[in-house]
């Protein structure tokens, strides 16, 4: 495991990798900053409103869900271009999201605890609310066939798998993952790797879980230096790195980016069709 930035942000997440520029990208929502790291250049993008995650555009472009709505990042000049809001309300900002295969941006609001957030499937210019009932919506893997959604709402201490098609149609819910019950950890970022298993970052557990999927089973457990993982993304030539982002913790620790070498590659992300 290798650190490769320390302490770089309060609230790192939403790693995401360009295979076209060598660039990992990630945000900081409390800081109001999209990073980029290409080698040993890191790079800020100051936003409007705090990022919650990240997709690439098939020109190189970011699209940048942020809590007043959906950005493009133009990262060669740092210009930036609303797109639209979502309706969600404004006391929700918007958090995880990921394309699916399709070219759609599926992202969703923190309500917090008890609260009525929303998955939404997005273009630029229209969103559709396909998800309702989340409190915390963060992790979201798609299956490599693209036919299954794997969907984590961090309170509920589960993964959650759906029957997925074109559009961001949903059914078929059913749990294929549960941490016991009085855990303090939550699983929070998720991404899937060539074998279809999962990669769950525990936030408040201090680890990295890979799960099978089909059977529940946690094949390896990584514990991280920081107690709050938040989310893992592949990257690197061949897809082979697995990098990590980590919050800080009440002691103030954290907030780092990790690159691990896990044995296994992970699969291509797809980018917006806008």
């Amino acid at each position: 495991m290798k650190c490769l930035l320390h302490a770089a942000g309060d609230l790192l997440e939403g790693p995401l990798w360009d295979d076209k520029t060598g660039t990992l990208y990630f945000v900081d929502y409390p800081e109001n900053t999209v990073h980029a790291l290409t080698g040993d250049r890191h790079r800020l993008y100051r936003l409007p409103s705090g990022p919650g995650s990240l997709a690439l555009f098939e020109d190189g472009t970011l699209l940048v869900a942020t809590k007043k709505g959906l950005l493009r990042l133009y990262p060669q000049s740092g210009a930036m271009q609303f797109l639209h809001r979502p309706q969600a309300p404004l006391t929700q900002h918007f958090n995880d999201g990921k394309c699916d295969p399709f070219g759609n941006f599926l992202v969703g609001t923190n309500a917090g605890q008890g609260g009525q957030g929303t998955l939404f499937c997005a273009t630029s210019f229209a969103s559709r609310a396909i998800l309702g009932g989340v409190q915390i919506s963060n992790g979201i893997a798609f299956s490599a066939d693209g036919q299954t959604l794997y969907y984590i709402d961090s309170p509920l201490r589960t993964i959650d798998a759906f029957t997925y098609r074109q559009g961001g149609h949903l059914s078929n819910r059913r749990t294929v993952f549960s941490l016991p019950q009085g855990a303090e950890a939550v699983p929070d970022g998720q991404c899937i790797d060539e074998n279809g298993n999962l990669w769950v970052a525990l936030w408040d557990g201090g680890e990295v879980l890979h799960i099978n999927p089909s059977t529940g089973q946690v094949l390896h457990r990584i514990a991280m230096p920081d107690t709050r993982p938040t989310c893992a993304a592949f990257g690197g030539p061949g897809l082979a790195t697995l990098f990590v982002t980590t919050a800080r913790d009440e002691a103030g620790l954290g907030g780092s980016l990790y690159a691990l070498d896990v044995g296994v590659c992970g699969l291509p992300v797809p980018r917006f069709a806008g």
